[in-house]
């Protein structure tokens, strides 16, 4: 594989929040014959993803392709988690390399969980599955914690919070985005109904290090395209549209399917940073 320049993958990460670089991970990795049978852990800019940059995701035990990963997020210490939610171990929580793509499984929660997020203002690992079943204590999934249901009663897929603990989700039933307060799960209201058929794989992150800007990783359903939305987490808009991903010329699928996404905290440790060069400095693989 071809290594960028290491001053230029400097350059790339210092403008990492102007830029809007993410983290994601790539659900079609597998199946567009990008990698060996993983999932991969993808970098790109949410303004720009033609540019995005991927390597596989691996178990550290077997070093065999891990695939079916639904959630991820970075914890307040720079730790970088994922789920796997439909793969070869449903309900498997980890913790990610982000410059290897190395998963090491920490433990098996109560359920499969959709997604990922961390939510600053308790410290605390949050996951949702399916039904829409909150979860907390995550980064010890063992004796994780339920802590209710949102009473949608749809199919929740998107899960994060803002810098005060407000709770964001995303439903792929009603395609709408709800919102309750922190900590009080009785008053989930939906907040954005969106202007697209939302279906298979979605991603929902919540800047909470920054300003609290939302963004949808989404795959509309009617287009068959991978698209990054911008949403308001004080009510005030969802969108435009922000970025599409290319399509794959073979396939005539996005090269891309968002099981989720995610951005390093700030301030960022200064050990990650240097690790995320692994990652800048790698081109697709096809």
């Amino acid at each position: 594989m071809r290594k960028a320049m290491l001053v230029l993958a400097a350059g790339a990460l210092a403008g990492t929040a102007s830029a809007q670089m993410m983290y994601a991970t790539n659900n079609l990795a597998a199946t567009n014959g990008y990698t060996g049978g993983g999932d991969q852990l993808i970098m790109f800019d949410a303004a720009n993803p033609a540019g995005w940059t991927g390597i596989e995701i691996t178990d550290s035990v077997s070093g065999r392709g891990l695939n079916g990963w639904g959630g991820l997020d970075f914890d307040g210490g720079g730790t970088l988690w994922g789920a796997d939610s439909f793969g070869s171990n449903p309900g498997g929580i980890y913790t990610v390399n982000p410059a290897t793509g190395v998963a090491t499984l920490v433990g098996n929660g109560p359920a499969a969980m959709a997604d990922l997020a961390w939510d600053p203002n308790t410290g605390d690992l949050y996951g949702t599955d399916a039904a829409g079943n909150l979860y907390g204590n995550l980064d010890d999934p063992t004796n994780a914690v339920l802590i209710g249901n949102y009473g949608i009663g749809s199919l929740e897929v998107g899960l994060g919070f803002d810098s005060a603990g407000n709770l964001f989700m995303h439903d792929l039933v009603t395609d709408g985005i709800y919102r309750a307060p922190a900590g009080n799960l009785t008053s989930v209201a939906l907040m954005y109904s969106l202007p697209f058929d939302s279906n298979f794989s979605q991603g929902l992150f919540v800047d909470w290090s920054r300003n609290d800007d939302g963004f949808h990783g989404a795959l509309n359903n009617s287009a068959l395209t991978t698209e990054v939305w911008p949403f308001a987490t004080d009510g005030s808009g969802y969108g435009p549209m922000l970025s599409v991903f290319p399509q794959d010329a073979g396939t005539g699928l996005p090269e891309v399917e968002l099981g989720d996404l995610t951005m390093l905290p700030i301030p960022a440790p200064a050990s990650l940073g240097l690790l995320g060069l692994g990652l800048v400095g790698l081109r697709r693989r096809r």
